[in-house]
């Protein structure tokens, strides 16, 4: 977030409303999306790696549910709470840009960490090199987007979704 005060915040709003409501979309999907991947990776692996499969099911699983529950729901609107923005004043519109901010940052390293584990539990050279592209863009996107630009989380989110489909493809050849 680049401002600390309601001003600076409304203005930031305004000028990237777009791009917060992409990433709103993003914010308020990517909890179902998450845990359904963790089941479904967990009911493939769960034979081959029981300790590591289990290991990433309790984390991934904890980690969002929480998030989403500590980050999202306060909101009071699971989509477009930054829609509201531009009309709430002062410490409110702060406090809200924050906690969107924070539920973004926190989805995106919890996507990292998920990355990570499966890429290590799987051994495919193209979800590995994915994931080693993957990994930086998550972590890079979520601590440096107010000063490089809301985009570059959004090219991490599509970094992201390659290497889901590549893990995908190769958990259906596996099959």
């Amino acid at each position: 977030m680049p401002s600390a005060d309601a001003v600076g915040v409304k203005n930031w709003v305004t000028q990237n409303l777009l791009w917060l409501q992409v990433a709103d979309e993003l914010l308020a999907f990517a909890t179902p999306v998450i845990l359904t991947a963790t089941l479904l990776l967990y009911g493939r692996i769960k034979k081959q790696q029981p300790i590591n499969s289990s290991l990433a099911m309790m984390i991934t699983i904890t980690l969002t549910i929480g998030t989403t529950t500590g980050v999202v729901l306060p909101l009071g609107r699971l989509v477009y709470p930054v829609n509201g923005l531009p009309t709430v004043t002062g410490e409110m519109a702060v406090m809200t840009a924050s906690q969107v901010f924070a539920g973004i940052h926190w989805l995106m390293l919890i996507l990292a960490l998920f990355i990570l584990i499966f890429s290590r539990i799987i051994s495919s050279s193209l979800v590995t090199a994915l994931a080693i592209a993957a990994v930086p863009l998550q972590i890079v996107g979520t601590y440096y987007a107010s000063e490089i630009f809301i985009p570059l989380a959004l090219v991490a989110i599509i970094s992201l979704l390659l290497w889901g489909i590549a893990s995908g493809i190769y958990l259906i050849k596996k099959k």
